[in-house]
């Protein structure tokens, strides 16, 4: 249900985040405060969200009978046929479908009233006064329950709360939309009397919410902040008219959306910050809020990111996006166009938070709701329906129509507007036209020592290519906090391949799904369920709090001291130190513990791989044990497993490879399991906050030194992804640290880091390194002079990289520079041998091992093997091992590029000599027979045979008897002396021959009496295709299976053999088809059941079924297949009196009931038919008749069957 979605699991915790504030807030123009600007109200109803055209074209979706509007009507017409549940203390949380309530906070309210109001808006049509209609009067109902709630005294005494007041006036964003909504629907309607009633409540509930609602003049993000002016606002603009408050409620609101003041919203009423702010600037975090003599501000939404995230603030906007609408209807005054740029920042940023998948979307912050991460639809249609008829109306339209994908679960669309949002918003007629983007997205700009640069937050999204099994990741890079469902994890990533998580926020995901997005969560804000540094200063600093695990918490700023994205790699270097700030006073940092963390990021887009360099120093502890410091991972669902440095994690059909590089000694990673998080040192009651169904690896060196770096690459790839090779490296005069990868397709990735313990070092302009790797290895390195030129060389085996206006490499504007040697130098001319290491003709599986000599020495060289002119895929190696005919050459290139191709060398391979076996595959024989195998080659000169891959001795001629199990095969040599192994003929002997018995049973419950029993179960795809009797009470384990159910198989039966020489105790079992005609068949396919390693005997046959009375032949059973053991033709084919039931026609059965299968039907069965009862669509015990249903009929077989015994062998 709407706003039910993200918001079901409102968090208590929030509530705690709210600070005292010093709040100095006045509006000055030309020292006079001057009324609300923008134009009159109009004085038409409905002016909420309705005006005369927008009617026009909902009138005529209507009258076209639009699948949209005729799903809204049912709605409507379903809710119009319900009563209204009063509002009292002990019906607030109650939650009946069968009436219209009020929970969750009133958001069932406005599920009822929204579907309510647009059916009447069409059934009045264009008529004009009071028209009441079944809706209007349903919407009147409600009003009056409203009017009644408001004036209980029961629901405004101590400890109770009336419709708005709940959970810090949660509730103001439901129900002043219904209140408005039905006074300006219903106007006519209502009366004079109610109209005044509904002001008279409206004005209380301003109050209400001015005076005591959470985020009533600040956090400006928060959804609560806006969820109130969205309450003013519609409560304004549908009683302007009739209710003097009015005007001031439209200020209100007005106030909260862009500053613009008004007289009539007084001191104490004025915010401290208001929306505009998070795009436009000004907006204070945390820690600038008054606090400082130069307050910090920025504008963290500028780019359309939700800086409470994509539940919270998905629907936050969606309210935003309708007041701008309203505002429009209501006044004409356009606001959607005037703040056009808000809207496509929006779609852009949607675009990027999109997972691979299409129906996810970045889990980043607090994440509400137990569906998981799925896309909220109502956002996107809205903003389709905003853009509409502007130049971004096609790219919004085919993000809401196409981009986003649904998913299905339970048979609803998770998160599908509803149905009055399709009516309304809905319109897949418009154009539309994909958005061309690049694979990257920021609000925050490139830049070089901006630190906040554009005020933005530095977050940054990122993806290999748009395939939805493309590799994702969300970067965050600031330390500003703004807003209190945001998370504290300055510098964690979080990673995805395709539809599956790698690397998540903790906090995120308390609930795994097996398809890859989360459920419910923590709302775990602090900093250890984040993929970034942890500190534990034991509360010598940091106060020791639920928030505070792992060191960070809310009075960071933003240092981003090099970003930029582009089409080949993403690199950032921020400061994230302050992030570990305990309060504002920037005095008082000398006190914190932790000296400071660096972090470089980056990500290279054609290789996949991404590689972080931390520098992490902490200050000395004068006592106890040391400050605890490490890096954190977090992995959803399974365990990673650690082989060394290197972490192998799996989820789904996705694979992440982490290596650490440093610290390179005392390296330790230790796995915890995060469901008994040991965090928690607080007390079981919080274990929900902590406890989630993810891993982590926590990575750090264990002698804990006070200063140390960190390096780790991060491969990620689909299960079948080889794992890369990587090794430390450093350039000779010490300024850079980096590594070298290899990846499994042999590409190989340098990358260098400025490794200065500086917040932005200072550029390096001369440096060299040794590298004798592949000439077309690519090199990056990081944390050179922006823009600037630089002269790259290679000699020797070392690479000099030197600043050089006429250089040949030109860095990039946050100080990156990226090269192939291969493109840039020149190189000396090897010259190529080849040197077979043994014979170079040789029988097929044979091979031979060539070597490849540069006679120049040339270091650095690289090689590519040919047969017969055409390269040898992956033949890149000194030696080769050639296993077939042709010429064979090889070219060694040298550093720079220059090459020689050897001579030739010939290489012959000797087919191997043709055989067959006769025959092949799987054989039975048993007693005295045997098996006459035949070996048949046109070039054999020699055989030998074979058993279980050993020679038979003396068995070397073209034929063989086989006499005993084992596999079987015969080796031929031809003239040139190369053998061939044949295929095999297994052979399984036993001494007994198999016995098989025929039989013919009908089955009470499912016999039609037409000579035939019902397929129900069949046809129903219920049977399964192994055999149900391994349970109790037959204990029976055969591995009787079938590939496929036959459509004429009426169930599975049990057959036994019972010696009538051995006291009639069980010889062989075996679970059997049994045919709608009565007859028995194997799994094979042959009618008839074989039992193997029997003797020949006298043996009498047991028939059980699952829920029929067992029964045994009177006779011995045929044994030799001839004589079918007929059941069905008298009684006196069973063992005992009365064993078969007369079913008609001279036919007989077994008797239908016994539920429990223990051979007596009595009130045990009864016992177990009663749960199951109603069952439908089943494969049920006790579905005796076997028409897939429980019911009435299958109690009518077994009621007449009731205290019948089986004889005694056959009961359990």
């Amino acid at each position: 249900m709407l706003n039910n979605l993200t918001h079901h699991f409102n968090r208590l915790p929030s509530m705690n985040r709210i600070f005292t504030l010093l709040l100095i807030a006045v509006f000055v123009f030309g020292g006079t405060l001057k009324a609300q600007t923008g134009l009159p109200v109009v004085a038409q109803h409905p002016r909420l969200m309705v005006n005369s055209a927008i009617k026009t074209a909902l009138l005529a979706k209507a009258a076209a009978n639009h699948p949209d509007y005729v799903a809204m009507l049912a709605e409507a017409n379903t809710y119009a046929t319900k009563p209204v549940l009063p509002f009292t203390q002990t019906n607030i949380h109650v939650w009946n479908t069968n009436y219209i309530f009020y929970s969750y906070y009133g958001s069932s309210w406005q599920d009822a009233a929204m579907p309510l109001a647009f059916a009447h808006l069409v059934a009045k049509g264009n008529n004009t006064g009071s028209f009441p209609t079944a809706y209007s009067n349903k919407l009147i109902e409600l009003a009056d329950v409203i009017i009644a709630a408001q004036a209980d005294p029961n629901n405004n005494c101590a400890g109770c709360y009336n419709p708005i007041q709940g959970n810090g006036h949660y509730a103001s964003r439901h129900v002043g939309l219904v209140i408005g909504i039905i006074f300006d629907f219903c106007y006519d309607e209502l009366g004079a009397t109610r109209r005044a009633q509904l002001v008279d409540v409206m004005n209380q509930w301003f109050d209400n919410i001015r005076q005591n609602g959470y985020q009533k003049n600040d956090r400006s993000t928060g959804n609560y902040f806006w969820g109130h002016a969205f309450a003013a606002a519609c409560m304004g603009y549908a009683s302007f008219g009739d209710n003097p408050a009015a005007q001031t409620m439209i200020d209100w609101a007005r106030m909260r959306f862009d500053g613009t003041p008004s007289a009539l919203v007084t001191s104490g009423y004025i915010p401290n910050d208001y929306l505009s702010q998070t795009f436009e600037g000004g907006y204070e975090p945390y820690g600038g809020m008054g606090w400082l003599s130069t307050p910090m501000s920025g504008n963290p939404q500028l780019g359309g990111q939700q800086i409470q995230g994509w539940a919270y603030g998905s629907h936050n906007w969606m309210r935003v996006m309708d007041y701008m609408l309203i505002v429009k209807t209501a006044t004409t005054e356009d606001l959607p166009a005037a703040r056009q740029n808000w809207l496509v920042q929006m779609m852009y940023a949607t675009k990027h938070a999109l997972l691979p998948n299409r129906y996810e979307i970045d889990h980043y912050s607090d994440w509400g709701g137990n569906f998981g991460n799925l896309v909220p639809h109502s956002f996107p249609i809205r903003l389709a329906y905003l853009l509409a008829n502007t130049p971004y109306g096609a790219n919004a339209q085919h993000l809401a129509q196409t981009d986003i994908l649904p998913y299905v679960m339970w048979g609803w669309i998770v998160w599908d507007p509803e149905k009055w949002e399709k009516f309304y918003y809905n319109d897949n007629t418009r154009p539309q036209t994909p958005i061309t983007a690049p694979p990257y997205y920021s609000g925050f700009s490139d830049g070089y020592a901006q630190w906040a640069g554009n005020g933005a937050w530095p977050y940054f999204i990122m993806r290999k290519n748009w395939d939805t099994t493309a590799t994702w990741a969300g970067y965050h890079a600031g330390n500003f906090q703004y807003d209190d469902h945001q998370h504290f994890d300055a510098g964690s990533i979080e990673l995805k391949k395709g539809s599956y998580y790698l690397l998540t926020d903790a906090g995120s995901w308390k609930d795994g799904d097996p398809n890859g997005f989360t459920g419910n969560n923590t709302l775990a804000e602090n900093s250890g369920s984040k993929n970034t540094l942890f500190f534990n200063d034991y509360g010598d600093y940091m106060p020791i709090d639920y928030r505070t695990v792992g060191g960070q918490f809310y009075y960071g700023k933003d240092q981003v001291a090099a970003n930029e994205q582009n089409n080949t790699f993403t690199r950032i270097r921020s400061n994230c130190t302050s992030a570990y700030n305990r309060n504002v006073n920037q005095a008082d940092t000398v006190n914190r513990k932790l000296d400071f963390f660096y972090r470089d990021f980056l990500y290279l887009r054609d290789a996949d791989i991404f590689v972080m360099y931390d520098k992490v120093k902490n200050k000395s502890r004068a006592s106890g044990p040391a400050y605890e410091k490490h890096l954190r991972w977090h992995f959803p669902a399974n365990a990673p497993a650690v082989n060394g440095n290197s972490i192998t994690a799996v989820h789904g059909n996705a694979k992440l490879y982490i290596h650490t590089l440093l610290p390179a000694a005392n390296l330790n990673i230790n796995v915890v399991n995060e469901i008994n998080n040991p965090d928690n040192t607080i007390g079981s009651w919080i274990n929900y906050y902590y406890n989630s169904e993810t891993w982590r690896a926590e990575v750090k060196d264990a002698t804990n030194p006070l200063q140390y770096d960190f390096l780790s690459v991060l491969q990620p790839g689909n299960l079948s992804t080889a794992e890369m090779v990587s090794a430390n490296t450093a350039s000779n005069d010490g300024l850079l640290t980096g590594c070298q990868i290899t990846l499994p397709s042999g590409a190989v990735e340098v990358v260098f880091f400025n490794n200065q313990a500086v917040p932005l070092p200072a550029p390096v302009t001369n440096t060299n390194y040794n590298f004798s790797g592949n000439i077309n290895a690519w090199h990056t390195i990081c944390g050179v002079v922006p823009n600037a030129a630089y002269q790259v060389s290679y000699s020797g085996g070392v690479v000099s990289v030197v600043q050089n206006a006429s250089g040949n490499v030109t860095a990039s504007l946050s100080g990156v520079i990226r090269f192939n040697l291969s493109n840039l130098l020149t190189c000396a001319t090897p010259n190529a041998v080849i040197t077979p290491i043994g014979p170079t003709v040789f029988c097929e599986d044979g091979s031979v091992r060539l070597e490849a000599t540069d006679l120049m020495g040339i270091p650095g060289i690289t090689y590519q093997w040919y047969q017969n002119g055409a390269p040898i895929n992956g033949a890149t190696e000194v030696l080769y091992t050639a296993e077939t005919s042709g010429n064979y050459t090889v070219l060694i290139t040298a550093p720079g590029g220059c090459s020689d191709e050897s001579t030739s060398i010939s290489i012959t391979v000797h087919a191997s000599p043709a055989v067959n076996l006769s025959p092949v595959g799987s054989a039975n024989i048993c007693n005295t027979q045997t098996l006459l195998l035949t070996a048949q080659s046109n070039t054999a000169t020699a055989y030998q045979w074979l058993l279980n891959g050993n020679n038979i001795a003396g068995a070397t001629q073209s034929t063989y008897n086989a006499t005993g199990s084992g596999s079987y095969s015969v080796q031929v040599t031809d003239a040139n002396g190369c053998a061939a192994v044949s295929q095999t003929a297994d052979v399984t002997y036993t001494p007994y021959c198999p016995l098989l018995v025929k039989a013919k049973i009908w089955l009470e419950g499912a016999y039609m009496v037409i000579g035939q029993m019902s397929a129900q179960l069949s046809t129903g795809n219920l049977i399964p295709l192994a055999q149900p009797y391994n349970a109790a009470p037959w204990y029976y384990f055969g591995s009787e299976t079938l590939s496929a159910v036959p459509a004429d198989m009426t169930d599975w039966i049990l057959l036994e053999l019972l010696d009538a020489d051995n006291n009639m105790a069980v010889a062989g079992r075996r679970a059997a088809l049994l045919k709608t005609d009565g007859s028995v068949w194997d799994t094979d396919g042959t009618q008839g059941v074989k039992f193997n390693n029997l003797p020949n005997g006298i043996y009498y046959l047991a028939v059980r079924h699952r829920n029929h009375l067992a029964v045994i032949s009177s006779m011995p059973a045929d044994v030799s297949g001839a004589v079918v053991y007929n059941f069905t033709q008298s009684a006196a084919q069973a063992l005992g009196p009365e064993q078969l039931k007369p079913v008609g026609n001279g036919a007989f059965a077994l008797y239908a009931g016994d539920i429990n299968a223990n051979g007596i039907i009595n009130y045990t069965d009864f016992n177990l038919y009663m749960p199951q009862a109603s069952l439908t669509n089943v494969y049920a015990p006790a579905d005796v008749n076997m028409d897939k249903v429980v019911n009435t009929l299958d109690f009518d077989f077994f009621r007449p069957n009731i205290s019948r015994l089986g004889m005694s062998l056959v009961r359990y």
